[in-house]
């Protein structure tokens, strides 16, 4: 006889649910945790950003793990993130934290599993236990896992790991509406998100007072750009509902004189200054022009473009990819980054691609493809 794995049984998914019910949550809050990694720890587990040395900037290794875990099998189980950091009572020692982002709760009983199965491999890679950290953002209240449990025959594996359920913020609203915290943004946004599944009325004006709020926020102007990013990905609209918003914010900009998403401000430049970036986390300012900070800005901006491509019309994406690579104009990628959320097909998107070539570095080149 087998050791039993002793997890909680979660209901399917409710039979004939709207396909906007089947959205994909997990992709924006991976990237929204790497970006404002500080930041969600001190509003959803302020103790133990606490313990966390911020000195030190966390590194994310995820890629490494993924390479590790290849023979793993695929589907839900795929690791977010793995993060090393520092902690205060033993700066010298470097931790690794592994975090999952679990929105689907049809795999309920899987998760557990997946959360040790990752600790194991950590653990043998890396000759330390993790961190284990689940981030439980599904709307089932009464789901929260938050171990793993494994006995039989007189042996008894046990797992705990540390949970933040994204729900238990459904009565605290107004905490998070006065927060300066740029994440309590985002919680905000997923919360309007569930609750406005079969409601594109209400969808609609919650995605314009979120976003509203953030020109009027004391965050600087990327902060601004990335967190608008993050919310337009959560709260999708139909397309003619969308072509309005674009409209609305358009004029709204140029009413307010805040041109901080349309136009799209320039990427690592502004008047002789550039973006610092470590990690994918704007970390200061510096002076003069860096070349090397030009090509890292042109090089997420091209991946960004694709990830909105590929998130707003799911197959084909990758077909622009090579079209993509060929432009390093700053310039015509922020256009292409807006054209990419307002564009109605991915016909309507190509039409915006340039038709004689890409430009690098102010000049064209012919087109191989």
């Amino acid at each position: 006889m087998e050791p039993e794995e002793v997890s909680a049984v979660v209901s399917p998914p409710e039979p004939g649910a709207p396909a906007a019910e089947q959205a994909d949550h997990d992709s924006p809050w991976k990237e929204a945790t790497q970006e404002f990694f500080r930041e969600f720890l001190e509003l959803t587990d302020p103790e133990f950003a606490a313990q966390v040395d911020w000195s030190f900037t966390p590194i994310f290794r995820s890629q490494e793990l993924r390479q590790f875990g290849a023979h793993a099998p695929r589907g839900p189980d795929h690791v977010d993130h793995l993060i090393e950091l520092r902690l205060r009572n033993a700066p010298a020692v470097l931790r690794l934290a592994h975090m999952e982002i679990q929105a689907q709760t049809r795999y309920g009983i899987e998760f557990p599993r997946r959360m040790n199965r990752y600790q194991g491999l950590i653990s043998v890679h890396y000759d330390t236990h993790p961190i284990g950290m689940a981030v439980l953002i599904d709307e089932t209240a009464t789901w929260r896992p938050d171990e793993y449990l494994c006995e039989g025959e007189g042996c008894r594996v046990t797992w705990k790991y540390r949970v933040t359920k994204i729900t238990d913020w459904v009565d605290r609203r107004g905490e998070l509406e006065a927060s300066p915290n740029p994440f309590a943004v985002i919680i905000l946004a997923h919360l309007d998100a569930l609750a406005t599944r079969r409601d594109v009325a209400t969808r609609y004006a919650a995605k314009w007072a979120r976003v509203q709020t953030l020109y009027y926020g004391s965050w600087d102007a990327v902060t601004v750009r990335t967190l608008f990013r993050l919310v337009n990905w959560m709260l999708v609209l139909p397309e003619a509902e969308e072509q309005r918003f674009w409209e609305a914010l358009k004029a709204f900009e140029e009413a307010q004189n805040m041109p901080y998403v349309l136009p799209m401000e320039r990427w690592a430049r502004e008047e002789g200054r550039v973006v610092g970036r470590v990690e994918g986390r704007v970390e200061g300012r510096v002076e003069g022009r860096v070349e090397g900070a030009r090509e890292e800005a042109v090089r997420r901006l091209r991946e960004f473009v694709l990830k909105i491509l590929t998130q707003r019309f799911t197959a084909g994406a990758e077909d622009w990819q090579s079209t993509l690579a060929r432009i390093d104009d700053l310039e015509q990628l922020e256009q292409l980054e807006l054209a990419a959320w307002r564009a109605r097909s991915p016909d309507d998107f190509r039409s915006n691609l340039p038709s004689n070539g890409a430009h690098r570095n102010g000049h064209s080149s012919a087109s191989s493809g």
